[in-house]
């Protein structure tokens, strides 16, 4: 749930949203490939070096083939099971 963007380079969502996703595990996770964000620095790479243990990934496909996720500004937003 947040009140993250709407999509990249897009304003953020005047009303609360959510996505449901999948558990995908920590080894899994690591072997993706995206685009990483710390502090407005964004590289392209796999995830192998920004998992830590205690770290909980999720993801899933919709029936277009595109990926959904949360966006810039839904960090800190609640996990809900």
């Amino acid at each position: 749930m947040g009140w993250g963007r709407l999509g990249e380079d897009q304003p953020t969502s005047s009303f609360l949203r959510h996505v449901e996703l999948k558990y995908v595990t920590n080894e899994e996770c690591m072997k993706a490939e995206g685009q990483y964000c710390k502090n407005e620095n964004c590289i392209y790479g796999t995830y192998k070096n920004s998992i830590q243990n205690d770290d909980m990934c999720a993801t899933d496909i919709d029936e277009s083939g595109n990926v959904k996720d949360s966006c810039y500004g839904d960090s800190g937003s609640p996990l809900i099971v």
